[in-house]
């Protein structure tokens, strides 16, 4: 999927979420967080291989921003 395309789902995805009912979005932002939890070292992992491949095409402000770590998590 292309960026562009991904930015466009997020964005109708943000709409469709503010109209669902607060309680539902809880029990939806709470899976989201476990399924965050759960595949951490995964992401972690994932993170870094992205870093690797572009980071040297990045400002290094954008990059210390897109770096993740078990806290930002």
């Amino acid at each position: 999927m292309k960026v562009i395309a991904i930015v466009k789902a997020a964005k109708l995805a943000s709409f469709k979420m503010a109209t669902v009912p607060h309680e539902e979005r809880c029990q939806f932002l709470e899976a989201f967080a476990t399924a965050i939890e759960k595949n951490a070292a995964f992401l972690l992992e994932a993170n870094q291989k992205d870093l690797r491949l572009f980071g040297e095409e990045l400002e290094p402000s954008l990059l210390e921003r897109l770096k993740l770590s078990s806290e930002k998590l």
